[in-house]
């Protein structure tokens, strides 16, 4: 119906380009569009609203919600191409701009349930040390995050009542420190404030102060105890039942276990500079 623009009493004119759009639809859904509709705005026999603020591509993310029910395609099926949290941040600042029905919600449950999935994800401990795509997997959502943090952050200082997505991402960031912060890439940019320092410090007060979002309660449901018969981090292979085995301490404090069999334990390659073992959740170039 907006494609075609059959029936449609209005005009929407963003960037010289006009949008056949129907009024019904846009007052009932849209505080913003629904005021303008009250202005005198029809030229040469036709009602045109006039949009300078944002840029066409905003504009059509807006009227296909408005279109469609309250869903956007895009975001229903994620690309791995662009930063889905960046989107997320942008289309809950555009649902508050438009006074969109639902749009700023909708924008926060799709950003959830991309973290909640990706929790998941980020958590596998890798099969083997060759298991490339499974890292470089997460050195792509990583970036992605990074973005992500950053958009939210803007968002959050651009104006009040602003912060949800800030939030969402604190709490991720928190459920997932164990890994996350493991990362060399996301540690150099941390202490390069590529990461404001604002978001890092709000990380560190959420762990003891408790989580922002009542979705972090069900975050918390993080992956599953791998089985007992963990595979060697180092070289892939099962130790077999009563082979000697070194588990990683600090893995042992949380759910994340990780072991390394004994001959690997003995292997002076796969040792660090300190004749230790080089544990790591990510495999390291």
């Amino acid at each position: 119906m907006l494609r075609s623009g059959a029936g449609s009493d209005c005009v929407v004119l963003c960037q010289d380009i006009e949008i056949a759009v129907h009024k019904a639809f846009l007052m009932s859904r849209s505080g913003w569009f629904q005021q303008k509709l009250k202005e005198k705005n029809d030229k040469m026999g036709k009602t045109v609203i006039e949009v300078h603020s944002h840029s066409l591509s905003q504009m059509e993310f807006v009227l296909e919600f408005i279109y469609g029910a309250g869903k956007i395609e895009e975001f229903e099926h994620p690309s791995i191409k662009k930063s889905f949290m960046t989107s997320c941040s942008e289309l809950y600042s555009l649902g508050r701009d438009f006074k969109v029905h639902n749009m700023e919600r909708y924008a926060i449950l799709c950003l959830q349930g991309y973290l909640s999935t990706k929790l998941k994800e980020i958590c596998e401990l890798p099969s083997s040390p060759a298991d490339d795509g499974s890292v470089q997997g997460r050195d792509r959502f990583i970036r992605q995050l990074e973005d992500g943090i950053n958009t939210a952050v803007c968002l959050r200082q651009s104006g009040d009542d602003l912060e949800e997505p800030y939030k969402v991402l604190v709490d991720f960031v928190v459920a997932g420190s164990e890994v996350l912060l493991l990362d060399k890439g996301l540690q150099w940019d941390i202490s390069e404030d590529v990461i404001p320092a604002t978001f890092v410090r709000d990380v560190l007060l959420a762990q003891y102060r408790g989580y922002q979002t009542k979705w972090m309660r069900k975050l918390l449901a993080r992956p599953d105890l791998p089985p007992r018969r963990v595979k060697c981090h180092a070289c892939g292979e099962i130790p077999k039942r009563g082979e000697r085995a070194v588990f990683n301490p600090g893995s042992l404090r949380r759910i994340y276990t990780q072991i390394c069999c004994g001959n690997c334990a003995e292997d002076e390659d796969k040792l660090d500079k300190d004749g230790l073992i080089s544990w790591g959740v990510f495999k390291q170039e």
